[in-house]
């Protein structure tokens, strides 16, 4: 796997940081800090975000050179995650970064099975599962216990209760822990007549009416052995109908696909014989707001409509001869609005037409954007900023308002691109000079980059700003300040060229949908692209 996809693991977060042309040759395995993360937040539904938290890199890629090289014990190898235990649903793609989205077509089916089989399928999650893992608990029993777990508290501030969330070294641990748990609970369940699969923290029990409150019971003990509790407010239990009707969305995604594939066959015929002028290819735009009202929950509706325009059916349409109308400006719009990340998508749309090149749509674009600012949801503040420079308009971003809006957003990634990109006055680059605190060390690293004054005193800036603060022998300090000295000597960037992260993307979906497969492709985007 790529570090960059190593180091933020399926978030969008990875199409932005680039750790992969960094120089190494000074990490020391033997001399690790602890170190402080940065936070950056997701958001998770309509109130709430969930938290990854970035690691110092220089711990990072200490910690996965030391466990690539010491997890090779039976079924555990940092490579293959899936080898873990069969009764994990969780499988990567280790060329994307994500994971595999085939397989939840295939889990889907042995859950249908299984309710033929079993009267109930209970859905359990475990409470705050990352931050509540002992990491003690995680390698103990592994390569007879002579793995350690200090390579993870040291990117968490020297925490052993709960790691980080965000990177696959994390969900790596996560993961053998989840094993574990997934071993004691089929052993206490050996005599019941049941069936458990998991993804993560997410246990699928089936059972029958009878055995329900047994099996609940055995779980909640196997839980306790562990210092962990199953979600309350998270508990879905489902027969064969109601887990029918809770699974719509592929079935959204095959009439949308039916219908589109009908209309362009019809106005084919129609172009051919002088009937009609333009097709109507954006015709999808009204289905998926239909659909979009049947859907209750708003972590559904964002794989519903995020997918579909990461998917090859719509990556596959051509928009040169397309009839374009006021109603379809609007949905483009709302859908922009409540799913910013279709924003990394939709070039081919907004390339296409010139509605989306007029003032009105980039001044609805920056309102957007100092919208998102007064959120918490950082991904989508990143989506904006990237589309703005996309609209070659960030000049409207640079006023004191926005600046300040920026600064005061906690938002690492989008700070260090306004440092990077000369976007913020003397006093706001003053501002960050004086918080002192580690975890801006990206902020940090880039105010080195394009200070003259603190460049040409390298050395001295580094040992100022950069340093972990737990470093305080001179043998722990001596290799973060060769690290950090080496690349800023040499200008490496830690994140992409905002300009260059359109390119990025590109290179991923040619990854993900591979030139060769087209001609054995439909085009159909349905057991393809389904996300966790």
């Amino acid at each position: 796997m790529r570090l960059n996809y190593l180091y933020n693991f399926k978030n969008t977060i990875r199409f932005f940081m680039n750790i992969e042309d960094l120089d190494y040759s000074d990490v020391d395995l033997g001399h690790i800090s602890w170190t402080k993360p940065f936070n950056f937040r997701i958001r998770k539904d309509d109130n709430s975000f969930r938290t990854l938290r970035i690691p110092n890199i220089y711990n990072f890629k200490a910690a996965y050179d030391y466990y690539e090289a010491n997890i090779h014990d039976g079924n555990f190898d940092l490579n293959n995650l899936e080898g873990l235990d069969s009764n994990k649903r969780m499988e990567i793609s280790y060329e994307l970064g994500e994971f595999k989205e085939k397989s939840y077509d295939k889990w889907q089916q042995i859950d249908y099975n299984m309710l033929i089989k079993y009267d109930l399928l209970l859905r359990y999650d475990i409470k705050s599962f990352y931050d509540n893992i002992y990491t003690h608990y995680i390698f103990k029993g592994i390569s007879n216990d002579n793995i350690s777990d200090s390579s993870l508290f040291r990117m968490y501030s020297g925490r052993t209760s709960g790691i980080i969330m965000g990177n696959y070294i994390s969900l790596y641990a996560a993961e053998v822990l989840s094993s574990k748990i997934s071993s004691e609970l089929k052993s206490r369940l050996e005599n019941v007549d049941c069936y458990f699969s998991y993804f993560s923290d997410d246990f699928y029990i089936f059972v029958n009416h009878s055995d329900k409150e047994r099996v609940t019971k055995i779980f909640d003990e196997v839980l306790e052995k562990f210092n962990l509790n199953k979600n309350e407010e998270k508990i879905k239990i489902y027969d064969y109908l109601s887990y029918t009707n809770d699974n719509v969305i592929e079935k959204y995604w095959k009439t949308i696909a039916k219908i589109i594939r009908e209309k362009k066959y019809y106005q084919s015929l129609e172009i051919a014989s002088g009937k009609l002028e333009k097709n109507n290819n954006l015709g999808f735009t009204n289905q998926l707001i239909y659909r979009l009202n049947k859907l209750d929950e708003y972590k559904k509706q964002k794989v519903f409509i995020v997918n579909f325009f990461k998917s090859r059916f719509f990556r596959k349409i051509d928009f040169s001869n397309t009839y374009f109308n006021e109603y379809i400006y609007h949905q483009i719009l709302f859908l922009i609005k409540k799913f910013p990340e279709i924003l990394l998508y939709i070039d081919s749309i907004i390339d296409s037409f010139e509605e989306f090149k007029n003032n009105s749509f980039k001044e609805t674009i920056i309102r957007f954007y100092n919208n998102s600012l007064e959120t918490n949801y950082h991904d989508e503040q990143l989506y904006y900023y990237y589309f703005i420079n996309k609209l070659g308009i960030t000049d409207k971003i640079k006023n004191k308002e926005t600046r300040k809006k920026v600064l005061n957003s906690d938002n690492h990634v989008l700070i260090s691109y306004y440092i990077m990109n000369n976007m913020f006055e003397t006093e706001e680059i003053n501002i960050i000079k004086n918080y002192a605190d580690e975890e801006y060390w990206l902020e940090y690293y880039y105010i080195i980059l394009n200070d003259s004054d603190l460049y040409l005193d390298l050395e001295n800036s580094v040992m100022k700003y950069l340093i972990p603060e737990k470093a305080s022998r001179h043998d722990m300090i001596l290799p973060y300040k060769n690290f950090y000295m080496k690349n800023l000597s040499h200008r490496r960037n830690i994140l992409y060229d905002i300009h260059e992260v359109s390119n990025v993307i590109e290179e991923y979906f040619f990854v993900k949908y591979p030139i060769k497969e087209e001609a054995e492709s439909s085009g159909a985007i349905i057991t393809e692209e389904y996300p966790f």
